[in-house]
């Protein structure tokens, strides 16, 4: 129970990392939050997509340590490749965008009748998901420079009103989503900057202990593990990133085979023409 509850705020501060000059809705004033409203207000924001307010329930330590993860990315990875994965990006972006009618149609074509509901809210959302992708490719995310002065903030904000909107295919993570909506909090003690909250998730309850760091209350485990964590994420960044100029040609054979494809995908003119493309790209991709 703790460890989904743990996974989706950690989840939260390390994969959601610009455009436009609104100021961010981060929610409700975090600083004088009982431990127990801390996690309720946990659970709305990741219902409800809200990546901005999950950022702003971070310590500011915490918010430091993973943006000089994006940072670290933007110093050490190959600009070339990172271009490449962009251009990747955006030309999906745009494939997607002029083909809705047809991948739409393709989709809920093959799903199984089971999945019909699934399919009318995913098509539904199309338009967020695209919008979603647009924001990150346009963003200052775009290019290595961007990445290394990257305000973290200030790019969540921009995408939550596109995260927002994608709150509604929530369900189709399953039960873990509906039973994390349904989660109470009760607050059985605090001292100082500790606590302890009682979570009931799926019927069963259990008492999980809290700490205060930089006036945000985070699970205990959580400050326990962090640093490994974060440590493991710059390993990770550090091997992606030291690739040797056989591995950086092939990962750019990739991407450009990718960007060929989608060029081919958006010479459909039809569903049936579009679904003989994609699978004469499945055959490429398979003989790799």
């Amino acid at each position: 129970m703790k460890n989904t509850l743990f996974a989706g705020l950690a989840a939260g501060a390390l994969l959601l990392t610009s455009c436009g000059d609104k100021k961010a809705d981060t929610g409700v004033e975090k600083d004088n939050l009982k431990p127990n409203e801390a996690v309720q207000n946990w659970t709305k924001d990741l219902s409800e997509g809200r990546v901005a307010s999950l950022w702003d329930s971070l310590p500011s330590s915490y918010q430091s340590d993973v943006a000089g993860i994006l940072h670290s990315v933007g110093d050490k990875m190959d600009a070339e490749v990172y271009k490449e994965a962009m251009t990747t990006v955006t030309a999906a972006t745009e494939l997607l965008k002029d083909k809705k009618s047809m991948i739409v149609a393709m989709v809920k074509e093959q799903a199984p009748k089971s999945e019909k509901e699934n399919m009318d809210k995913l098509e539904a959302s199309y338009d967020s998901i695209v919008g979603l992708l647009n924001a990150v490719a346009t963003s200052d995310a775009k290019d290595v420079d961007g990445l290394k002065n990257l305000d973290v903030a200030k790019f969540l904000g921009d995408l939550q009103e596109h995260t927002k909107e994608l709150s509604s295919l929530s369900s189709l993570a399953g039960e873990d989503m509906e039973n994390l909506k349904a989660m109470t909090a009760k607050l059985v003690s605090e001292s100082g900057d500790a606590a302890e909250v009682e979570i009931t998730m799926d019927g069963r309850a259990e008492k999980v202990k809290f700490v205060k760091k930089d006036d945000r209350w985070i699970p205990e485990d959580m400050s326990k593990e962090w640093s490994e964590m974060i440590k493991e994420a710059k390993a990770g960044i550090g091997e992606m990133a030291d690739l040797k100029p056989v591995q950086k040609e092939q990962v750019l054979a990739v991407l450009r085979m990718a960007q060929a494809s989608i060029k081919e995908l958006k010479k459909a003119e039809t569903k049936e023409d579009m679904m003989n493309k994609v699978g004469e790209v499945m055959q490429q991709l398979g003989g790799m």
